[in-house]
């Protein structure tokens, strides 16, 4: 029953997160508390699960509940982030795999161009 803790607190510390999200999506100064406010709300969930599922906290010390709790909501934060992360990551990596053929493009006509004036040039000295 240990090992239930953690994905539990993770779980509903995320969902809260993304309530509140939807609530105060007009606050764009919100995302920089989501940390903050997960590590409290996980401190919170370890207390209350310390008392009212004691065999679900690994600790006999209600110190070591809470911050089991704050590390696990905190935790949450960054699985969020990292799944985040990794969609961007393939969004970029789909958007400039289909995107591979105009650079090359535009690079061979900077070349075209230098290789113009280059001759140009040459030209303007010979005379």
């Amino acid at each position: 029953m240990e090992i239930i803790s953690i994905p539990s607190i993770m779980s509903i510390v995320i969902v809260i997160i993304s309530l509140l999200k939807i609530i105060f999506k007009k606050i764009n100064s919100f995302t920089n508390y989501i940390p903050l406010i997960s590590g409290f709300l996980g401190g919170i969930l370890g207390l209350l699960m310390f008392y009212i599922l004691p065999t679900i906290i690994p600790t006999d010390n209600v110190f070591h509940a809470i911050l089991f709790g704050i590390f696990s909501g905190l935790s949450s934060t960054g699985i969020h982030q990292l799944v985040k992360q990794l969609k961007q990551l393939s969004s970029n990596d789909s958007i400039d795999s289909n995107n591979t053929e105009k650079p090359e493009t535009q690079n061979n006509e900077q070349v075209k161009t230098n290789q113009t004036t280059k001759n140009d040039q040459t030209s303007i000295t010979k005379e």
